[in-house]
């Protein structure tokens, strides 16, 4: 990455785009892999605020713990207030306009609902009194939920309750973290211990592990019709590998 001391630590991919966070200089850029460019999207202190990068209907979105920004045209603009809640903001993503926030503490998944004045409160979205495996962590979505705990169990969810899912071939797990279930993919993928990224197929079994030697994984990302992952590593370049 050409840019003066990077610090990113997130990244997400989106339509042959990757955009990454720094929120530390608070930046956002853009990298389009096969152009090797990178582009400046924004610079403000409003993005040292941010945990997270995430992507709707081409929208790209600042998560931090209080809110969620549109970002567009070097401005963040909240779309989604989370600071009256009490709820523990583990993780979060959207699916066709609706966003789901992991809760970690309460074993929740909370919806928030597009209205016509902007989004309604979060309202639970699991049933029957249900809650999530202690330990989760990260949360994707494919239409379906996909829930991943510390230890590097995946679970599946539907409407609200739980489904069959069984993981096959289960490794020694240590700290299991940003999941990544694609629509257009019927891999699941998954870093642990900031060192090993896993892949398992939907149906459960294990398919790929790959061990990153001395770099430090930071966030990883998945570009699922060229089956290539990316990740971000602690000397601030980023990696592929292709399945």
């Amino acid at each position: 990455l050409i840019v003066s001391q990077p610090n990113f630590s997130k990244l997400v991919f989106s339509k042959s785009t990757l955009y990454l966070l720094d929120n530390k200089s608070g930046r956002i850029d853009s990298l389009t892999p096969q152009e090797k460019s990178t582009k400046n999207i924004i610079i403000s202190d409003q993005v040292k605020s941010g945990i997270k990068l995430l992507v709707d209907n081409n929208n790209l979105y600042l998560l931090s713990s209080n809110q969620v920004s549109l970002v567009d045209k070097n401005q963040l603009t909240a779309k989604i207030d989370l600071s009256s809640n009490s709820i523990t903001l583990t993780d979060a993503h959207f699916w066709n306009g609706f966003f789901y926030i992991l809760d970690r503490n309460s074993q929740s998944i909370w919806k928030v609902t597009p209205n016509a004045s902007g989004f309604s409160s979060p309202q639970t979205w699991l049933k029957n009194d249900a809650k999530l495996e202690l330990g989760a962590v990260s949360l994707s979505i494919d239409s379906q939920i996909w829930v991943l705990t510390e230890s590097g169990r995946i679970y599946l969810y539907n409407s609200g309750l739980k489904s069959k899912f069984n993981q096959n071939q289960e490794n020694n797990f240590t700290k299991a973290a940003n999941l990544i279930a694609d629509p257009d993919s019927d891999y699941l993928v998954f870093s642990d211990n900031s060192k090993f990224i896993y892949v398992y197929k939907k149906t459960g079994e294990f398919a790929f592990k790959f061990n990153t030697g001395n770099l430090q994984i930071l966030d990883v990302s998945f570009d699922a019709s060229s089956k290539i992952i990316y990740f971000l590593a602690s000397d601030q370049k980023i990696y592929k590998i292709s399945l």
